[in-house]
C-alpha cells in the first residue's frame, strides 16, 4: 500500500489576512483556506488539481485524508480529476466501494463529490472511472505559479540549457544545507516564500521563521547529512508544464531532490524535500 499526499509540514493555513509580498497585493484580503476532505472504502484514487498531483492512494479498505488546497490554486476557475480504480492485487468483488470527496472554504462545505459502482453493472474490466470538474475561487490572490513560464517543449523534452539552470540551483540548495547556513537556503527559497505567504494569507516572516526552525532542529541531531552527495537529478513536468519537479535522479528508484538525513533514538531518520522550480521573467527560481 502506498499513500502520498502533497501536504504541507509546517504552518499549514493558519494566520491571519495580511499583504503579501507577491501576487495579488489588493488588500486586506479575507483569507480563503481550500482543504479536500477524501473519504474512500475499497478503491484507489489519484487526485490532481491544475495539472499536480495531491494524493494518491493505491488501495485498501479505508483512506480518509485532508489536503489543503491553497498551495497549488488558481484565481478564478480551478480544475480537479480524480481517477478511481480497483486495488492492483486484491481480488474483485462487486459492491463494497465508495469514493466521497468534499470541498470545503474556511470550515464550509462548497462542493461534494461522490462516487459508488451503479448496483448489478460492476465487473472488475469495467470499474475505473475518472472524475473531472471545476471549481471557482472568487477573489483568491493570483500567484507567482499563475505566471511561470510553460517551460515544456511540444516534444515533451525539457532543454538541456534548464535541465542545467535546474541542476546548479539545486546544487546551491544541497550546498547550503552541508553547509549548514540557513541565510543562504532562505534567499534560494524567497520565491517560495513569498508565493507560500500569498496562498496561504500568512505573513511571509512567520512561514520563514517556522520552517527555519524545523531545519535548524534537524540540523543540530547527531550525524547530520545531506543527500543527493552527487547532485544529479531527473525532471517532471506538473501543473499543466509550469513547474519542473526535480528528483534524485537514480534509475527505477526516484527519490525527493533533498534529504536531510540524521540519528535519533538510536535510529536513522529522513526528512524529505521536494522541490518545484519554476521560470518566472527569464530565470529559474525555487517556487514549491
Amino acid at each position: 500500500m502506498r499513500i502520498t499526499a502533497l501536504l504541507c509540514v509546517v504552518l499549514v493555513f493558519a494566520g491571519c489576512a495580511q499583504t503579501p509580498t507577491a501576487g495579488n497585493l489588493t488588500a486586506p484580503r479575507k483569507t480563503q483556506l481550500y482543504v479536500l476532505d477524501a473519504l474512500v472504502e475499497n478503491a484507489g484514487v489519484n487526485l490532481v488539481v491544475n495539472g499536480v498531483e495531491l494524493a494518491w492512494f493505491d488501495g485498501g479498505k479505508s483512506w480518509s485524508s485532508s489536503i489543503p488546497l491553497n498551495d497549488w490554486m488558481v484565481s478564478g476557475v480551478n480544475e480537479y480529476e480524480i481517477a478511481v480504480f480497483w486495488p492492483e492485487a486484491v481480488k474483485f468483488v462487486p459492491g463494497i466501494s465508495s469514493v466521497r470527496f468534499t470541498l470545503r472554504l474556511n470550515g464550509e462545505v462548497k462542493e461534494e463529490i461522490t462516487w459508488a459502482p451503479e448496483a448489478g453493472n460492476e465487473t472488475e474490466q469495467s470499474w475505473s472511472h475518472n472524475i473531472a470538474g471545476t471549481f471557482r475561487a472568487e477573489g483568491f490572490p493570483r500567484l507567482m505559479l499563475e505566471k511561470a513560464e510553460r517551460v515544456i517543449s511540444s516534444t515533451g523534452a525539457l532543454s538541456q540549457e534548464d535541465q542545467q539552470a535546474i541542476s546548479d540551483l539545486a546544487g546551491e540548495l544541497r550546498a547550503a544545507f552541508t553547509n549548514k547556513d540557513l541565510s543562504a537556503a532562505g534567499e534560494l527559497f524567497k520565491y517560495k516564500y513569498a508565493d507560500l505567504s500569498a496562498a496561504r494569507f500568512v505573513s511571509e516572516p512567520s512561514i520563514r521563521t517556522g520552517t527555519d526552525a524545523i531545519y535548524e532542529d534537524i540540523m543540530g541531531k547527531d550525524r547530520y547529512a545531506v543527500q543527493p552527495f552527487w547532485g544529479r537529478y531527473n525532471f517532471q513536468s506538473t501543473a499543466n508544464d509550469r513547474l519542473v519537479k526535480t528528483m534524485q535522479g537514480r534509475i527505477g528508484f526516484p527519490e525527493p531532490a533533498l534529504v536531510l538525513t540524521y540519528r535519533e533514538d538510536g535510529r536513522t531518520r529522513r526528512y524529505e524535500i521536494d522541490l518545484y522550480f519554476a521560470k518566472i521573467d527569464g530565470k529559474w527560481v525555487i517556487l514549491r
